[in-house]
């Protein structure tokens, strides 16, 4: 199976070195050519001129191209996490980068609903499950976890015997927050990548958490109280999920 690499969005971000996270499962990376920059289209364009190049059967139109307004389906007529409103959106899930205001319709999961509700106001909202699918201009359309937040969802699309996934942001870790990943089996996978370089390495999720509740514990026996920043959307969940709630009150 063909593994592909977008970048991100359109703005990186950094972060702290710690450790690396080997590949996944059965997928296999394939670089790029070394003049090419990896942002969303010229990922998609080499990916689409490299398979033909290949076997001229393979892809006979790519599912998804790139346009100013982001990933465009045109068998569908939808875009997919669009950068500026769009006729139809299809969203992976609600956070600021790839859910926008102003677009005439809206899909997303039915776990999503209420964070896009709260965050982008009203609207013209339909959602799935995880797993069901619906039809639009002979492209079929499901939500499977992506292990991100709350509602995240990599967007699988089949037309024609091809099967493309989005996998929006996602991650591998468990997180009692949302649902897990779940892999999808798929032609094409366009993946996010913001942190793929391994110069960015993360420790494990029980290693930080146990420095946070012995940074708490020695605040508390000194009288301190304890603030933490996090981001409102997924972070702020986890960390409240994480901690150690018998230390004090959160």
């Amino acid at each position: 199976m063909p593994f592909y690499v977008a970048s991100g969005g359109r703005n990186q971000a950094t972060a702290t070195p710690g450790r690396v996270r080997e590949s996944p499962g059965p997928l296999t990376a394939r670089r790029a050519p070394s003049n090419l920059p990896l942002t969303h289209g010229a990922a998609i364009q080499w990916k689409v001129s490299d398979l033909r190049e290949v076997n001229n059967t393979y892809v006979n139109e790519p599912l998804l191209t790139l346009t100013d307004d982001g990933l465009f389906c045109p068998a569908g007529g939808f875009h997919v996490d669009p950068w500026n409103p769009v006729a139809r959106a299809v969203i992976t899930h609600a956070h600021a980068d790839h859910a926008k205001t102003g677009s005439g319709t809206y899909l997303a999961t039915d776990s999503c609903r209420r964070l896009l509700e709260t965050r982008l106001g009203p609207m013209s909202l339909d959602t799935l499950p995880y797993g069901q699918s619906l039809e639009h201009g002979g492209m079929r359309i499901s939500f499977h976890p992506a292990g991100h937040v709350l509602g995240s969802a990599q967007v699988r699309l089949e037309h024609r015997g091809q099967v493309w996934v989005v996998s929006g942001d996602y991650k591998l870790e468990p997180d009692p927050t949302c649902t897990p990943f779940e892999s999808v089996r798929c032609h094409t996978f366009i993946t996010e990548s913001t942190f793929a370089l391994p110069i960015y390495r993360w420790d494990p999720p029980a290693d930080v958490f146990a420095a946070i509740n012995g940074w708490w514990r020695t605040n508390r026996d000194a009288g301190r109280a304890s603030v933490v920043y996090a981001y409102a959307l997924g972070k702020a969940q986890r960390l409240m999920a994480g901690v150690d709630a018998s230390i004090g009150p959160i």
